[in-house]
């Protein structure tokens, strides 16, 4: 069985499922995302196939993979439909697409947008209060 997580970020999830042994690919835009993971799987000592590349443009023949799986990474596209196209692209007959996207108003989605804007108020000098419907 061969999984990719695209947008992998920290890599939590493929270094999970690569101690289980399977064959898993992190593939991630950031390459300080790449080091993350790197240096995970030297702590853990798992092996996880890094690939550092754009979503829209995945580097994989058709049908390569038996799950393909995001989380976290549609929502930030005004037309998520080329990333999708490019996932189902990439899938063995029979395969599965998983793509997770945040509740809107989850702990912490709420968590995180709290951080950012006391955040962004720390760093000008002043306390920033927004209100936006997110």
């Amino acid at each position: 069985m061969q999984i990719l997580e695209v947008s992998a970020g920290s890599g939590a999830t493929a270094a999970f499922l690569a101690s289980k042994g399977i064959l898993v690919y992190a593939l991630d835009y950031s390459w300080a995302s790449m080091e993350t993971i790197k240096a995970s799987g030297e702590k853990t000592n798992t092996v996880v196939k890094l690939i550092c590349a754009d979503a829209n443009n995945l580097p994989f023949k058709n049908g390569s993979f038996d799950i393909v799986y995001s989380a976290g990474l549609i929502e930030h596209f005004s037309d998520p439909i080329p990333i999708l196209e490019e996932q189902v692209r990439i899938l063995k007959n029979g395969a599965y697409l998983i793509i997770m996207v945040p509740r809107k108003y989850n702990p912490y989605v709420l968590y995180k947008h709290a951080k950012m804007i006391l955040i962004s108020g720390l760093l000008d000098g002043r306390p920033n209060i927004v209100l936006k419907n997110w």
